[in-house]
C-alpha cells in the first residue's frame, strides 16, 4: 500500500522475524505472526486504481508526439544532430514491432527493399564482462541467437518503415559512417541497447512526455494491428512470439474491449420496454 518494493519488504521481515521466533521459544508470544506472511510476486500485484494498459501501450496522441519528435530536430545543432541522427529508429520500432535487441544488431544485409522485408535472425544480449572482452566496461553487448525459435522471422516492410530505413541510411552517409549496422555509433560499431533506452527517455523528458520504455513501442505496434482487425495469429507471427496463446494473453485487455464492442453490434433490433 505504501509502494515499498518486494526487496525492502523481504529485508524488513529478515530483521523482525528472528526476535519473534525467540519470543515464541521463550513463551512470550504464542506464534510468530510473520510465519503467516506471504509476499506476492510482483506480477500478481494488482493496483485497482491503475489502468492496466497505462504503462503498457502508448496512446494515439503519444504515438503522434513520438513520431513528430523523432522525425524532427535533425541538424538543429551539433548535440541534437548526433542524438537525432538515429531517432527515427524509434518510429521504426512502432512500425515493425521489433525488440530493441533485434534492432541494435540489425544489419543492412537483413533489409530487402526489393522484397520489402526485414529479416530477424539474431538479437543483442547484455552480459557481464568477466575479463573475456577487450573493454573495461562491466557489461558488454554481444550478438546471440534469437529469443525463441519463432523469433526467426521476416517482417513485412510498410511504407513508413521503408522511408525511415532510407532516411537512416542517408544520415549515415551525411556523417560518412561506414557500418554494416542499421543503427550504429559514429565509429560504425553496434549501438548499445542501454544508450538507445537512455536516449529515448531523454528525448521524451525534454519534450514533456512520459517515457514508458522502448518495449511499450513493440506492444503499441501489436495493439494497433489488433485494433485494425488483423488476425491474432498473424500478429503473433510478426512479433515472433513463442505461441499464439502468449500473444492472446498479452493483449487480453484489448481483446475484451473488442468483444464488448462486438456485443453491441449484435443488437439487431431496437427494443424499448416501458
Amino acid at each position: 500500500d505504501k509502494k515499498y518494493s518486494n526487496s525492502i519488504l523481504k529485508k524488513v521481515i529478515e530483521v523482525i522475524s528472528p526476535p519473534l521466533k525467540l519470543a515464541v521459544i521463550e513463551g512470550e508470544i504464542p506464534i510468530n505472526i510473520l510465519d503467516l506472511v506471504v509476499i506476492p510476486r510482483k506480477k500478481n500485484i494488482i493496483d485497482i486504481n491503475k489502468n492496466p494498459d497505462e504503462d503498457f501501450f502508448y496512446t494515439e496522441d503519444e504515438v503522434n508526439k513520438i513520431v513528430k519528435i523523432c522525425l524532427s530536430g535533425y541538424g538543429s545543432n551539433k548535440r541534437d544532430n548526433r542524438r537525432y541522427r538515429y531517432a527515427p529508429s524509434y518510429v521504426l520500432l512502432l512500425n515493425t514491432g521489433m525488440r530493441i535487441g533485434e534492432l541494435t544488431c540489425l544489419t543492412w544485409d537483413d533489409v530487402d527493399f526489393d522484397k520489402k522485408t526485414i529479416r530477424i535472425n539474431k538479437t543483442t544480449s547484455t552480459v557481464k564482462n568477466r575479463g573475456g572482452y577487450d573493454t573495461d566496461n562491466k557489461k558488454v553487448n554481444i550478438i546471440t541467437t534469437p529469443k525463441t525459435p519463432n523469433s526467426n522471422r521476416y517482417i513485412p516492410m510498410n511504407e513508413s518503415s521503408e522511408s525511415i530505413l532510407k532516411e537512416l541510411k542517408k544520415r549515415q552517409m551525411d556523417y560518412s559512417i561506414s557500418s554494416k549496422f542499421v543503427i550504429s555509433t559514429i565509429e560504425g560499431n553496434m549501438m548499445s541497447v542501454r544508450v538507445m533506452e537512455q536516449t529515448f527517455k531523454r528525448i521524451c523528458d525534454e519534450h514533456g512526455m512520459k517515457s514508458k520504455g522502448l518495449h511499450a513501442l513493440r506492444h503499441t505496434f501489436g495493439s494497433m494491428l489488433l485494433n485494425k482487425g488483423v488476425d491474432i495469429k498473424i500478429i503473433s507471427k510478426i512479433l515472433g512470439h513463442s505461441t499464439v496463446k502468449f500473444t492472446y494473453d498479452r493483449y487480453i485487455h484489448i481483446i475484451n474491449n473488442m468483444e464488448a464492442q462486438a456485443i453491441n453490434l449484435l443488437n439487431v433490433t431496437n427494443v424499448k420496454i416501458g
